[in-house]
């Protein structure tokens, strides 16, 4: 009796991860190994190679054998290192034809921007001791990546209160109330500053009152 070849399916047969923030992990995605063949798929290795290889992760339950008919299901997640378009693919070593079987895997690393508006503020003359009414500043997330907050801090004279969340996704606001509170006589020179993940940080928005 002749001993049938095993043969690899994979579907999908390529992952496209789209845009992912620089330094976020990607939710993971998945492709389904199957022997289409007649002969059991003996494995010796499955690992991410190709020249981003360092910004995809890969996972799997495929063990060192699989049977005809069988699956086992490869995990990958993505986590850019840089900007642009990353590429790599994951390689599956085994006793089928065309060995090694190439998962193809692509994604673009992108990052946020911190816009603010307005980009300063001016307090008119403020007794002292006693505090302004607020002014806004509203800081936007214009770019394509998630923004993380990590600390929103002013120099005194003034005061700060905001509603900002952790992460902005692309498009989202948030606003910053700022309040000078002056002790002596004077004109004083401060800074709202944003602590974040974006180009530029910590960014700041100069204030004078």
């Amino acid at each position: 009796t002749g001993v049938g070849k095993p043969a690899v399916t994979l579907s999908p047969s390529n992952l496209n991860f789209g845009n992912q923030t620089v330094g976020i992990t990607s939710p993971p995605q998945f492709s389904t190994l199957t022997n289409t063949g007649y002969g059991t798929l003996t494995i010796t290795s499955i690992g991410v190679t190709g020249s981003d290889s360092s910004d995809f992760a890969e996972k799997d339950n495929c063990g060192t054998s699989v049977p005809p008919n069988g699956t086992c299901t490869i995990t990958v997640t993505f986590t850019p290192t840089a900007t642009g378009t990353r590429k790599a693919a994951v390689s599956i070593a085994d006793n089928a034809p065309k060995s090694p079987q190439m998962l193809p895997l692509s994604g673009v690393g992108v990052l946020p921007t911190a816009t603010f508006s307005p980009t300063r503020l001016t307090f008119p003359d403020q007794l002292i001791f006693t505090t302004s009414p607020a002014q806004q500043v509203t800081l936007t997330n214009t770019g394509p990546g998630t923004l993380l907050v990590s600390k929103i801090a002013v120099t005194s004279p003034f005061q700060q209160t905001n509603n900002c969340p952790s992460s902005l996704g692309p498009g989202a606001n948030c606003t910053i109330n700022v309040k000078f509170r002056p002790a002596n006589k004077g004109i004083f020179d401060g800074a709202v500053s944003v602590t974040d993940n974006a180009l530029g940080s910590p960014q700041k928005v100069p204030l004078t009152g």
